[in-house]
């Protein structure tokens, strides 16, 4: 499993022990139709329901930056609603991981607890 697949999951056990619910988005087998490729590119990771909002997420691991539709897909939704798109980051350090809650132009959270990360969403206020 790939680090950053295995972050997903772990983000996801840690959710659901939390409360909410990380709904992953599979990525989409590309078809052959009327003799052309047909393949879409997904917007985000997964959709983050917490009990009182829902959060677009694109998981990275270390530095990895995000892909030029994935760029453009969070700040269309970051024009609409600041808090509607996350970047979530785990970044390997010495004897432990830093994750980071960013949007498309800044790092907004940092700690080195998993489960701090996925309360900092269930605690998100309503005008963000």
């Amino acid at each position: 499993m790939k680090n950053e697949a295995a972050f997903q999951k772990n983000f996801a056990q840690v959710a659901s022990l939390l409360g909410c619910k990380l709904n992953t988005i599979p990525d989409i087998i590309p078809l052959k139709r009327y003799g052309k490729l047909v393949a879409h590119k997904r917007p985000h990771d997964a959709v983050l329901i917490t009990p009182k909002k829902v959060y677009c997420i694109e998981f990275k691991y270390k530095y990895g930056k995000l892909s030029p539709h994935q760029k453009r897909t969070g700040e269309a939704l970051e024009a609409i609603n600041r808090s509607a798109y996350y970047v979530v980051r785990m970044k390997p350090k010495k004897n432990k991981h830093i994750y980071t809650i960013e949007t498309t132009k800044e790092v907004i959270y940092e700690t080195s607890d998993i489960k701090a990360l996925v309360e900092y969403f269930k605690n998100i206020p309503y005008y963000l």
